[in-house]
C-alpha cells in the first residue's frame, strides 16, 4: 500500500462508510495510513469495505451501527478506542434523503430522516469529544449538501437536516476550538454513486433526469466519491490546523 501517511497514526471513525463518499473516503484514510472504523447500518456492505482496505494492507475494522440510536453510538467509539486507541478523527457522513412534497411528508418519515441526519450528527459529535480530548484534540468534519443554501422541489426535510448542520457545524466549531478540536463540513452537490445511479433509474424517464442534473454542471458531470474523498482527507489531516 502506498501512502504519503498524512493520517498516519490516527483513529479515524467514518459513519455512513458502506458506499459512496464514505466508502471512498474509508479507503483513503487508510492508504494514508488511518485506522479506519467503519459505520453504517448494512453490515454486508460493510464487510466488502473492510475487504477491500484489508487487501491493501490498511487497518480496519467493521461496526455495524445505527448512528441516531444512542446506545449504538457509544458502544461504536468505545469499539474505536477498544481496537485502535482514542478517536482522532470523526466523519459524520452518514445520511438519507426523502423525495415527497410537504404535504405528502408524514411525521414519521420527517423524524426518521432527521434521526439520521442531523441528530445523529449531534449523538456522534457527543460522544466521540470525550475520546478526542484524550487524545489531545482532533477533527470533526460533517457532510452537509449544496441544497442547504439552496432550493429543490419536493424536498423540505432534506434541506432542513442539511441546512441543521451547517448551522450545528458552526456552533461546535466556536465550542471546541479551546479542545484542539476542529470542526467543518463539506457541502457537495450530487456525486457519481450507485445510490444515484438507482435514484436516476427510478425517474419516469431517467436518461432525461440523468442529462437535465448534468446540465446544470459546469464541468458537465457531476463530482465522483474519490474527488470529494480528498476535501475530506485535508480537513481530517493535520493541514487543515
Amino acid at each position: 500500500m502506498e501512502t504519503a501517511g498524512r493520517l498516519s497514526g490516527k483513529v479515524a471513525v467514518i459513519t455512513g462508510s458502506s458506499s459512496g463518499l464514505g466508502a471512498a473516503s474509508a479507503k483513503l484514510f487508510a492508504r494514508e495510513g488511518a485506522k479506519v472504523v467503519l459505520a453504517a447500518r448494512r453490515a454486508d456492505l460493510l464487510e466488502k469495505v473492510a475487504a477491500a482496505i484489508n487487501a491493501d494492507s490498511g487497518q480496519t475494522v467493521a461496526v455495524p451501527t445505527d448512528v441516531s440510536k444512542e446506545e449504538q453510538v457509544i458502544a461504536l467509539m468505545k469499539r474505536a478506542n477498544d481496537e485502535f486507541g482514542p478517536v482522532n478523527v470523526l466523519f459524520n457522513n452518514a445520511g438519507v434523503q426523502l423525495l415527497t412534497s410537504v404535504e405528502d411528508t408524514t411525521v414519521e418519515a420527517w423524524d426518521k430522516l432527521m434521526a439520521i441526519n442531523l441528530r445523529a450528527v449531534w449523538l456522534c459529535t457527543k460522544h466521540a469529544v470525550p475520546y478526542m480530548r484524550k487524545a489531545g484534540g482532533g477533527s470533526i468534519i460533517n457532510t452537509s449538501s449544496n441544497y442547504a443554501f439552496g432550493t429543490v422541489s419536493h424536498q423540505s426535510a432534506y434541506t432542513a437536516s442539511k441546512g441543521g448542520i451547517v448551522a450545528l457545524t458552526r456552533q461546535l466549531a466556536l465550542e471546541l476550538v479551546k479542545e484542539k478540536i476542529r470542526v467543518n463540513c463539506l457541502a457537495p452537490a450530487w456525486m457519481d454513486t450507485e445510490y444515484a445511479r438507482d435514484w436516476f433509474s427510478k425517474q419516469p424517464d431517467p436518461q432525461a433526469a440523468w442529462d437535465a442534473t448534468v446540465a446544470a454542471y459546469p464541468i458537465g458531470r457531476p463530482a465522483t466519491p474519490d474527488e470529494i474523498a480528498y476535501g475530506a482527507l485535508f480537513l481530517a489531516s493535520d493541514e487543515s490546523s
